[in-house]
């Protein structure tokens, strides 16, 4: 998953990129020196203004007019990359190749519940035993499924909970904040794609075509007889579990699963336009 961490004060805009986010041990502050490396994640300067934020209902609730992004105050804005989530989840069509669900027979069923629960570019795989024809998936359910994996865990890191404080609508943040934010085409709301060189969705313009998406998300994954990921310098294996282990049960895609995965997301994009459907990709 991936999360920027976006905040502004007095002093201006700044980033913490999640390329930069990794850990280099469970507990990274144990020196003053190491508290100069955690500080200077900080130091990321987008902007040497406070962030404008229109004061108006949208993108605040009425309730939060009165204390957001004042001056001498910092304003925190995780960013969440929900069009990786997504394309992880729609994997959940794998079957017993994959480590999904192996054991649990087929593959969940993904339909398009704003189309007569048509299939969602499954068609030819439903007869294949990839898919359970019975485990039945709406595109609704899957995009909101995305929504609450990745905010849940940016919220409880800021020790918030799930309150979400700022905004209902985030487009006039995302735009001050410099977001790419193509044209529509038709009628919708804006559509922040990303932030170039920052958090840049999995989906066009960042990648040629949503089966490059998801290629590029599937990469980060183990591959079927690729034996366990390689280890990231500088990501320690989880509290208590060799690094070897830790990698050893990295979930892995299937060539089949792969191959359904890009058909539901193209299916997504062609059929509407965008990617996500209903959500957007940053948010």
């Amino acid at each position: 998953m991936r999360t920027a961490l976006f905040f502004t004060n007095d002093s201006g805009v700044y980033v913490i990129p999640p390329a930069r986010m990794w850990a280099t041990k469970i507990r990274e502050i144990e020196t003053v020196e190491e508290r100069q490396n955690m500080l200077a994640l900080y130091r990321q300067q987008l902007d040497q203004r406070r962030l404008e934020i229109p004061r108006r209902s949208p993108p605040l609730f009425g309730h939060n007019m009165w204390d957001c992004s004042l001056p001498g105050t910092t304003l925190f804005m995780p960013v969440c990359d929900v069009s990786l989530a997504l394309i992880s989840l729609i994997n959940l069509v794998d079957g017993e190749q994959g480590r999904y669900v192996r054991g649990h027979g087929g593959g969940m069923n993904i339909v398009d519940d704003r189309h007569g629960f048509r299939p969602a570019g499954t068609e030819q795989w439903l007869g294949s035993g990839l898919i359970d024809k019975e485990k039945i998936l709406p595109l609704s359910i899957l995009e909101r499924q995305a929504c609450y994996f990745m905010f849940s865990e940016p919220a409880e890191a800021l020790g918030v909970g799930g309150w979400m404080h700022c905004r209902f609508l985030s487009q006039d943040i995302t735009r001050a904040l410099g977001f790419r934010i193509p044209d529509p085409s038709g009628p919708g709301y804006a559509n922040p794609v990303g932030f170039d060189g920052i958090l840049e969705g999995f989906c066009p313009p960042y990648h040629p075509s949503m089966g490059a998406a998801v290629d590029a998300v599937v990469a980060r994954m183990a591959r079927p007889g690729s034996g366990t990921s390689a280890a990231h310098p500088n990501r320690p294996a989880a509290h208590r579990m060799s690094d070897a282990q830790f990698r050893g049960d990295i979930v892995e895609v299937s060539d089949a699963a792969n191959a359904c995965a890009k058909a539901v997301c193209n299916y997504i994009h062609d059929t509407y336009g965008r990617f996500p459907r209903t959500s957007t990709p940053c948010t």
